[in-house]
């Protein structure tokens, strides 16, 4: 993991993205307490929630075509400032009118899923592609981190001051981000071929996917873990205070234990890959991901439930980093962020779909038997995806036997 922060100009933009992170965590507490004291509603709460998916199901793939043709560096720099400006008006504004402030997240969140495909397209040229797993863990790693350690923090500040100044460090942080990030070196967009329109143009993402038999299996595995997987989103706190009766604090607990698995297997990932292969790890943790989830349904007790969610943050991640690298490895540059838009598309649509349809089966059959068939699914698909060759990624260690 240390191998990626030898590199100034990557060490540069990990120490951005751990601070934007972290303050994004502040912010999105106090947006969603602010938003349930003024208006009392979950289905507010739950209409704020849909700008950002909307963004990222919709207007990320086409945000990623045009970001394709842009310098990188200075994409990531106006991430990070308009962002910065735009969260100054949720106290000021947004209190005084839900509809403005919806539009203020979804401003905000246009930027925050812009920065997703160019950070994945420009990691590559900050470290040589031995340390891109390393690279690739620490971003996931700023990501996790911070809902370990800001989480909590935030919280108590909402409640000890109220949402306003939330907004505020978050403001903060954007801008000192932004200022690191004025230290990166130029890295070049790709000029849009002659003769080809927007349109063909953000369906190429999509079609190279397609086209590319790594890519089409490895991304097929990840939006079945989004789409089955998902349950844990939607049915944490229904497991936590209706099955187990733990309370709040109980689903507080596991949804910490969760991250801390995440944090762990980001710093431990390259470790694993570098041994045993991208592919083999991506499938294996795969796999264990789903017989996590299986055994959280099969026995619903916390004292064993607070474990299993650790290991499913910690394989989520064994198998998220390897494929960024995947994607980053097997795709030419000139394709880089259009892929990548069309990756959190897909995956973001099968959440969606997940969290609205793991709540209905839930009601149906109830909250474990929801766990099992979850887990059982993602089992399944991990072992056809072994049986059926599984991830042949050239220069692995399993390719060369």
């Amino acid at each position: 993991m240390g191998t990626a922060l030898r590199h100034a100009a990557f060490r540069r933009f990990f120490v951005a993205t751990l601070i934007t992170q972290s303050g994004n965590q502040l912010q999105r507490v106090a947006l969603m307490v602010m938003v349930y004291q003024l208006s009392g509603s979950n289905a507010t709460v739950a209409l704020v929630l849909s700008a950002q998916l909307v963004v990222s199901a919709v207007v990320a793939p086409l945000l990623a075509t045009w970001a394709e043709t842009q310098e990188r560096t200075r994409l990531l720099i106006l991430a990070q400032l308009v962002p910065g400006v735009l969260v100054l008006f949720i106290p000021w504004l947004g209190v005084k009118h839900l509809p403005l402030l919806w539009l203020i997240v979804f401003a905000m969140h246009i930027f925050q899923r812009l920065e997703y495909p160019v950070i994945a397209a420009a990691t590559p040229e900050l470290v040589p592609e031995e340390d891109l797993d390393a690279a690739n863990g620490l971003v996931a790693f700023a990501n996790r981190f911070a809902e370990v350690a800001v989480v909590g923090l935030s919280g108590v500040l909402v409640a000890a001051v109220g949402p306003a100044p939330a907004f505020y460090l978050d403001a903060i942080s954007y801008f000192v981000a932004g200022a690191l990030l004025f230290g990166l070196p130029r890295i070049p967009g790709t000029p849009a071929e002659p003769g080809k329109g927007y349109w063909s143009r953000v369906l190429e993402g999509f079609q190279h996917i397609a086209r590319t038999p790594l890519l089409r299996r490895s991304i097929g595995a990840l939006v079945t873990a989004a789409l089955l997987g998902s349950v844990e989103i939607v049915l944490g706190v229904a497991l936590a205070i209706g099955v187990m009766q733990v309370g709040s604090s109980g689903y507080g607990a596991m949804e910490m234990s969760l991250a801390a698995g995440a944090v762990l297997g980001a710093v431990t990932v390259a470790y694993w890959t570098r041994r045993l292969g991208r592919g083999t790890v991506f499938s294996l943790a795969f796999i264990f991901f789903g017989l996590v989830l299986f055994a959280v349904g099969l026995y619903p007790v916390f004292f064993w439930v607070l474990p299993a969610y650790f290991l499913t943050g910690y394989f989520n991640q064994g198998f998220l980093v390897p494929l960024r690298s995947l994607l980053q490895t097997a795709t030419p540059k000139n394709l880089l962020t259009r892929v990548f838009g069309a990756v959190g598309a897909a995956s973001q649509t099968a959440v969606l779909v997940g969290v609205v349809g793991g709540g209905a089966v839930a009601d149906w059959i109830g909250v474990a038997h929801t766990y099992i068939l979850g887990g059982l699914g993602v089992v399944l698909v991990g072992l056809y995806l072994v049986v059926t060759g599984g991830l042949r990624v050239d220069g692995d260690p399993a390719s060369r036997r």
